[in-house]
């Protein structure tokens, strides 16, 4: 009896939807996937796709007793084929990041995933003096998952401790900022500095670049780093010629000696 009362309880909290929507990050521009997909026998079970963006307590798209009516088609398209209930959301903006939810009415049960849209980074760069200079990245995106910035010099990461600064107060569009100031070397003249978007909540996404090449078509920087990568510095030149004039000076010394 035990045994039948268990088994009982399986079929009736038996999950119906063997493909549960997950969250995504995406670019602004791109058509993505939300799945949700009946498990294998189940035929009685209604599904239902609800987006909370337009309403705070959702707004209904698609109800598969009726799998011929969307909501707003142009935005939306749900695939009906082989019990499956896939909403595609098509050129994605940031007014359509936020939560979706896949909503059964047998099981009553609700499963929810979050979008993320991402743009493109802008990268930028300002000479703060002769021998600094200071790399800058901002993104825009709306959603939960807040970017990642990271700095690499000529495909090579740097600068992996660097502070992200968000600013949340848009409620359509937050804005993500990193800034780096570095002492300039000879060898720095003529790098490619990227900056690369990615998330630390979702490892597998790979996010847009935007590249910043400094100008160090100054004749006089480049002539100063020549000078000083090539020719001894002043404090080793001035040690040189205190040698020499002290080697000259016993010299001296010794010819007057020698006439006496």
């Amino acid at each position: 009896m035990i045994i039948v009362a268990f088994a009982m309880a399986c079929v009736v909290y038996a999950d119906n939807i063997a493909v549960k929507p997950s969250d995504v990050i995406t670019n602004i521009g791109n058509d993505i996937t939300l799945p949700c997909q009946l498990a294998e026998g189940v035929t009685n079970e209604y599904v239902s796709w609800y987006e909370f963006n337009t309403k705070e307590n959702g707004f209904q798209i698609f109800k598969s007793y009726q799998p011929d009516i969307v909501q707003n088609s142009e935005k939306f398209v749900v695939d009906t084929t082989e019990a499956k209930y896939n909403l595609n959301v098509i050129n994605i903006s940031f007014e359509d990041a936020g939560k979706y939810t896949c909503q059964t009415f047998q099981e009553q049960q609700r499963y929810p995933a979050y979008v993320t849209v991402y743009e493109t980074p802008s990268c930028d760069n300002t000479r703060t003096s002769r021998e600094s200079i200071t790399l800058m990245c901002k993104i825009r995106y709306a959603g939960v998952a807040k970017p990642t910035l990271q700095w690499f010099r000529n495909g090579k990461e740097t600068y992996t401790n660097v502070s992200v600064a968000y600013n949340t107060s848009s409620k359509d569009a937050h804005i993500a900022t990193t800034n780096v100031t570095f002492d300039v070397s000879y060898e720095d003249i003529g790098a490619n500095f990227m900056c690369r978007v990615s998330s630390t909540d979702h490892p597998e996404y790979v996010g847009d670049s935007c590249t910043s090449t400094p100008n160090w078509n100054d004749n006089e920087i480049k002539a100063t780093y020549r000078v000083s990568a090539t020719e001894p510095s002043i404090r080793d030149r001035n040690i040189f010629l205190i040698s020499m004039l002290a080697s000259l000076n016993v010299m001296v010394v010794g010819c007057g000696l020698a006439d006496h």
